[in-house]
């Protein structure tokens, strides 16, 4: 019996994982910004016949030390508003970083994702913007949409804003001046 009760206490420290610090954690729970499980990405509507899915890409020649912006913008017909819009905007204060690179700002044509390259790390944050219209969100808990940072591994972490703004009434979702300190795939999740 002994020996059933320590493989028990065993087992549930292994589901519930611990911190650094030696306190327990559900593995849903998060830790300095970072989600631990699976996201729940926001989707685009399908499109019509019309367009074939595709991803929107845009790039430009910044001068870091100069700064710049790149802006995005695409639709399409299809979903409940009948078009989806999307318009996204990316601005880099003169000292980003050093040299002129390529900057490159593509979103997904399945997950409200956009991924920029090259991969970078900035002295002084870039600032995105990105509205969506046109998504359905008559499912979505509007108090947990979120717009977070993609790790690798899949799991994300939390991204600072300046507000997020959700019209569900639209399909209208908003993320103003997201500050991106390096380039990586950023998104939507509920």
């Amino acid at each position: 019996m002994k020996n059933l009760i320590s493989i028990i206490i065993v087992l549930s420290l292994s589901i519930l994982g611990c911190t650094e610090n030696g306190d327990l954690v559900s593995p849903n729970s998060s830790q300095n910004g970072t989600t631990q499980i699976a996201p729940n990405w926001l989707k685009f509507p399908a499109a019509d016949q019309s367009r074939l899915n595709k991803i929107t890409t845009v790039s430009q020649s910044i001068d870091g030390s100069i700064g710049g912006s790149i802006t995005l913008f695409d639709e399409y017909s299809g979903g409940p508003f009948q078009f989806v819009y999307v318009e996204a905007e990316i601005q880099f204060n003169p000292g980003a970083y050093y040299g002129t690179k390529n900057i490159t700002l593509s979103v997904d044509d399945n997950d409200c994702i956009v991924e920029f390259g090259p991969s970078s790390v900035f002295e002084i944050p870039a600032n995105y913007t990105m509205t969506i219209t046109g998504l359905d969100l008559s499912n979505v808990n509007v108090s947990q949409i979120d717009f977070v940072y993609l790790r690798v591994d899949g799991t994300t972490e939390a991204v600072a804003y300046d507000k997020i703004d959700v019209d569900v009434a639209k399909g209208k979702i908003k993320v103003l001046n997201a500050k991106l300190d390096h380039f990586s795939r950023y998104g939507w999740v509920n």
